[in-house]
């Protein structure tokens, strides 16, 4: 964890997490992928690059951002190829190993700390 100035604590985010991104719902038909993201977070928000690249997204490109507060994802929105940047959920593990990223219907992103 980290405390911000104004005293609230966060999760930590910062290093490489190996992905799974599963397309299902509208867009099964895209397939889903594995690569490693590294998160680098300043305060309470985090930005999240690949770092290998998958069919649609190469390496560099953005794959998450979000902001963090004390109960866990303030907000997340997970990008992609073809549908743009999308609104998604966001759920932490107690330890802070695990992340999962869902926009309903479409597309889940889950996240584990390397």
């Amino acid at each position: 964890t980290i405390t911000l100035p104004n005293g609230e604590v966060v999760w930590d985010l910062n290093g490489e997490w190996d992905s799974l991104k599963e397309n299902y719902g509208e867009w099964i038909g895209a397939g889903t992928f594995s690569d490693v993201i590294k998160i680098t977070q300043q305060g309470s928000s985090f930005v999240g690059i690949q770092m290998k690249g998958t069919t649609w997204m190469g390496p560099g490109t953005e794959a998450v951002r979000g902001e963090l507060d004390k109960s866990g994802f303030k907000k997340v929105t997970i990008m992609t190829y073809g549908g743009g940047p999308l609104d998604s959920n966001g759920k932490i593990s107690d330890d802070g190993n695990k992340m999962v990223f869902d926009h309903p219907g479409k597309i889940r992103l889950t996240l584990t700390r390397k």
